[in-house]
């Protein structure tokens, strides 16, 4: 069925639009944040796979991203995002308390949810966690001089929009979603300089506060990935304190990895991972 659109209000007024596409007698909910620079929607496949599964989804387009509002790429702070799952949380909590809840993510929506769990108290009971390719530090490393650049810069004009460096083709082996992605009107190519120095405090932070996740976690990795580093995710993982945890990589696939031409293989292990880790809950 087609998704439902609703809106919500972050805590400083910004408006975040989001999707439910709900699953005929849903088993659970599964949240999914979006990474930088894309948007709920093209999480629509996914969504339509998961449904089929009895499995609901719901999404939403961050500030700076998609249908809400905020400048494109930039936050005041990273906290600006936490504050925007602080706004779905509610939603959820007014909603959904029924279902068992889940949160997925991928790419900078992993390096949110992680500072999320790690430091915030959440209104909803959360059962496990999902994440592809989080954000923990770039594939290839920021020359020096750019990196020093971006801090200065990042103190005087904040707001300053430069290219992000993400080249669509390291993005999936699948044509199509390339295609996509580079002629989609709500994909855009720039950051700005406040939004790299929060991110990269932040990536930092998530690695140093990862022994916080007590939660079970799924975490999934393609080895080819060029975006960001397979081995920041790791080491991530390896930092998780849950007693329930589980490591899949995919060798040979680029960073969307739920965007693969092998998509199907992904989505399946994560459904086998949620029936596993969770069978006694509601499957």
């Amino acid at each position: 069925m087609a998704g439902q659109d609703f809106e919500i209000i972050a805590a400083d007024r910004t408006r975040l639009r989001g999707t439910l596409h709900a699953a005929g007698r849903p088993k659970a909910l599964l949240i999914w944040l979006h990474g930088f620079a894309e948007h709920r929607a093209r999480y629509a496949e996914m969504a339509r796979w998961f449904n089929e599964n009895k499995i609901s989804i719901i999404t939403m387009d961050f500030r700076g991203h998609g249908q809400s509002d905020g400048k494109r790429g930039y936050i005041d702070s990273f906290h600006d995002y936490l504050d925007d799952v602080d706004a779905l949380f509610d939603y959820v909590a007014a909603n959904f308390q029924r279902l068992p809840i889940l949160l997925g993510s991928h790419s900078n929506g992993g390096l949110i949810a992680a500072r999320y769990i790690e430091d915030r108290h959440y209104t909803i009971r959360i059962r496990g966690l999902v994440f592809t390719a989080p954000f923990m530090r770039v594939g290839v490393p920021v020359p020096a001089w750019k990196d020093k650049m971006a801090r200065i810069l990042g103190g005087i004009i904040p707001g300053l929009s430069v290219p992000s460096g993400i080249d669509p083709v390291l993005i999936s082996h699948d044509a199509n979603m390339v295609r996509g992605y580079r002629d989609d009107p709500m994909v855009f190519t720039n950051a700005t300089t406040r939004w790299y120095l929060e991110t990269t405090k932040h990536q930092s932070i998530a690695l140093e506060r990862a022994n916080r996740i007590y939660l079970p976690t799924l975490v999934l990795q393609g080895t080819a990935d060029k975006i960001v580093s397979p081995e920041a995710t790791r080491e991530f993982y390896d930092g998780i304190s849950s007693s329930d945890k589980k490591w899949i990589s995919y060798d040979g696939m680029f960073h969307e990895i739920l965007n693969e031409i092998e998509r199907e293989k992904v989505y399946k292990d994560i459904l086998d991972w949620v029936r596993k880790y969770s069978r006694k809950l509601f499957f």
